[in-house]
């Protein structure tokens, strides 16, 4: 079994957020997939608690018994507030 980290960014739930999720609950309950520019504004997935999911680049970082992931923090998105490295197996 290996392990696999990832870097995935918030955007804290702001009025546009609130707004998207009013429309994708009201889709949800009426049994309609929600507009294509609902699902891009979640990235394809359900809204998440903490805000707007968004992917931060990075790199893997191997030197001389160290590995890791590398974030350049120019390429993180200004609105971007938490960052959240987790592992999965």
């Amino acid at each position: 079994m290996s392990m696999n980290t990832h870097v995935i960014g918030f955007v804290p739930p702001d009025k546009e957020w609130q707004q998207m999720k009013k429309i994708y609950d009201a889709c949800k309950e009426a049994g309609i997939d929600p507009p294509n520019e609902v699902w891009n504004f979640f990235e394809n997935g359900e809204p998440a608690r903490r805000g707007q999911e968004k992917a931060i680049p990075n790199r893997d970082y191997v030197s001389e018994g160290v590995s890791g992931i590398e974030i350049e923090v120019c390429n993180i998105p200004k609105n971007v507030k938490t960052i959240r490295f987790y592992n999965s197996w």
